[in-house]
């Protein structure tokens, strides 16, 4: 009978212990180094990333995940990995918004280890040479006055150019 007892504490330290270290690396501080590899891989793919279709995105973040976790004996999730950059995105935003004044500002301890790197935003999709073209001719439009236009009396159309 109190070999059976036994059983039954052993056995649910066990499950216990299973159950607290899943749940300790889950909650895992991220380190410098580990944030290093995210961010590079990040920034180095960008232009890719934002080629990506379908399940292409999270191919991506289970990729970067895996580099992480053969690297430093983690075990992140592609999903821990985007939260994570989305994170570091949202303080660099936080910080920007208190350097600007602006109320929803805070300045956190990720917006300032990471501001000046974050400030070039690197992960935004890059400018095409059709997106390029189209910024142009909308600066050149702002900056040419239009033509005077005087109402005639009922007349809605544009007078003639006087010569």
């Amino acid at each position: 009978m109190w070999l059976r007892k036994i059983y039954i504490i052993a056995w649910t330290w066990r499950v216990l212990f299973y159950i607290l270290e899943k749940i300790r690396k889950f909650l895992a501080m991220w380190t410098d180094e580990q944030l290093r590899v995210l961010i590079d891989n990040r920034k180095e793919y960008n232009e890719n990333y934002h080629e990506l279709v379908g399940n292409g995105k999270r191919i991506f973040w289970k990729r970067v995940s895996t580099k992480i976790n053969l690297k430093f004996g983690t075990s992140y999730s592609g999903a821990h990995c985007k939260e994570k950059f989305e994170g570091l995105k949202r303080d660099y935003k936080r910080m920007k918004a208190y350097i600007d004044g602006k109320d929803n500002g805070k300045k956190t301890k990720n917006g300032l280890k990471y501001y000046e790197e974050f400030k070039s935003e690197f992960w935004e999709k890059p400018a095409t040479e059709y997106d390029r073209l189209r910024e142009q001719n909308i600066a050149r439009r702002h900056q040419t006055p239009p033509p005077p236009y005087e109402e005639n009396e009922g007349s809605t159309s544009r007078p003639q150019p006087q010569q």
